[in-house]
């Protein structure tokens, strides 16, 4: 049977709890921060605060204030200025939830735990400039309405700056990232500026947009660079940047003023920009600075994007025919398409050595079974002056076959009558001068006389084809290379 008595029982207990919460979210606690003394080892019970004060020593104290035990202001309001700067949290720092109505100041700090700024209203400006974080770092759901400076930073683990609200501008230049940097999903509404960082590990911008310009001037991406999905309503400078691995810029859009600037930026050996069919200023790679172009090469992925918009020097990369995410490889008819619009690009801008260079690709690759033939023939008509060569060559072969086997040809298989009577009392070396003649005669002829033709002598009726159609072939690319002179 139900016991009603212990449901009513525990009903009663659970109306006491919520009863409770709710008189405390009505009337929160408001505390001052006591921040006077340089070493903190007492219990900081600033959770779900309202801190209408904060007090140091001195506001110009460039003395370590040291908070020994875990510092946990969780889902508290900050009414004064924040000044928590050269503090050094030696354990865990939680302020997720919180709310600062006046500034913030952590510059020159130090975090050796955990920090966790998740879910943030920062409603002024910001200063993490010069601080280091030791371990893990969530910024995660922030919201900053001003200025917010994480310039000089260093991170020694993972940092999650995801899906921010950057309302003003935001300035992380100069920073160390030693492990996965995360800016997925965040909105920078002003200037960023991410000069001259250092990310050791994988820098993740996927989705994120960018409404005002964004500086990656001598960024270094050393483990990847992934800005899939992202948006740029300005100007995207990655100037003097540096890329290893493999960068992705797929299904990126822009604004009308949109542009990526790469000069001087060293590219990464996969460069990925499929996907960008609306793409409104052209993306410049020439002026990319090319580190031991011989040997290196990138390979740059251009699936079904606008081909007419990258203007690049052929010369230092490779077309990537699988994705680089799935590895699913592209169709014949898909690798056609992007030969042709790229051939078509390096055509109109008048870029005669990568459209060399890719034209022989593209050969290579479509005629898979005879471009060894086409190759040496007349190097997929790049050379075109080999045709003279091919057809010395021929000469020689069919006079020396016909040295030893003329009389019978020409008594019994296809007479010349201009050698006929000068054949039975030749020589050695007129032999080899009759055997000249009757082989130029048939290599140079544009038609056979079929009624000259025995044809019941059939070893002979072939080698006599051989030779006229190979002449044929000859004549007719040795018209083109003299046409085309």
């Amino acid at each position: 049977m139900v016991n009603f008595k212990k449901i009513r029982f525990l009903a009663i207990i659970l109306c006491v709890v919520l009863c409770h919460g709710f008189v405390f979210a009505q009337n929160p606690k408001q505390v001052t921060l006591d921040l006077k003394a340089h070493t903190i080892d007492q219990p900081n019970p600033y959770d779900s605060c309202i801190i209408k004060k904060i007090e140091r020593a001195n506001s110009k104290d460039n003395d370590t204030i040291k908070l020994m035990l875990p510092f946990n202001a969780q889902h508290s309001v900050f009414n004064d200025t924040a000044k928590f700067f050269f503090s050094s949290f030696q354990r865990e720092a939680a302020f997720a939830s919180s709310t600062f109505n006046h500034g913030v100041d952590f510059s020159n700090s130090l975090f050796n735990g955990k920090t966790n700024f998740r879910g943030d209203s920062f409603n002024k400006g910001v200063d993490f400039s010069l601080t280091m974080f030791q371990k893990r770092t969530a910024f995660t759901g922030a919201n900053f309405r001003d200025d917010a400076y994480f310039s000089g930073g260093i991170y020694q683990q993972n940092a999650a700056f995801n899906s921010i609200v950057f309302g003003h501008g935001a300035d992380f230049s100069f920073s160390v990232f030693a492990d996965t940097a995360g800016f997925s999903a965040d909105s920078f509404q002003q200037f960023a500026d991410f000069g001259s960082i250092k990310f050791w590990q994988p820098a993740l911008f996927d989705t994120s947009v960018f409404e005002g310009e964004v500086s990656f001037i001598n960024c270094s991406f050393n483990n990847g660079a992934d800005f899939t999905y992202a948006c740029f309503a300005d100007k995207a400078d990655f100037s003097s940047a540096f890329f290893s691995q493999k960068a992705s810029f797929r299904n990126i859009t822009f604004g009308q003023c949109g542009q990526l600037d790469f000069k001087w930026a060293t590219l990464p050996d996969t460069l990925d920009f499929s996907n960008n069919s609306k793409i409104p200023n052209v993306i410049d790679l020439i002026e990319a600075r090319y580190v031991d172009s011989l040997n290196h090469k990138t390979w740059i992925y251009l699936h079904e994007s606008d081909l007419s918009k990258f203007r690049l020097d052929y010369t230092h990369f490779e077309l990537l025919f699988q994705d680089p995410v799935d590895g699913t490889c592209l169709s014949r008819d898909e690798q056609y398409a992007i030969y042709e619009g790229l051939l078509k690009n390096f055509s109109d801008r008048g870029q005669l050595v990568s459209y060399e260079k890719l034209d022989r690709q593209y050969q290579r690759y479509k005629h898979y079974i005879s471009w060894p033939l086409l190759l040496i023939w007349w190097n997929y008509g790049y050379n075109k002056e080999l045709i003279i060569a091919w057809i010395l060559g021929f000469m020689l072969v069919f006079t020396c076959i016909t040295r030893f086997i003329i009389k019978g040809l020409n008594y019994k298989v296809y007479e010349v009558k201009e050698i006929e009577p000068k054949l039975a009392s030749a020589g050695p070396l007129r032999l080899w001068w009759y055997s000249f003649v009757y082989t130029g005669i048939i290599f140079f002829s544009f038609t056979l006389n079929l009624d000259k033709l025995k044809l019941d002598k059939w070893p002979g009726v072939m080698y006599i084809i051989i030779v006229y159609t190979a002449g044929i072939i000859c004549l007719a690319y040795g018209a083109n290379f003299v046409l085309q002179k």
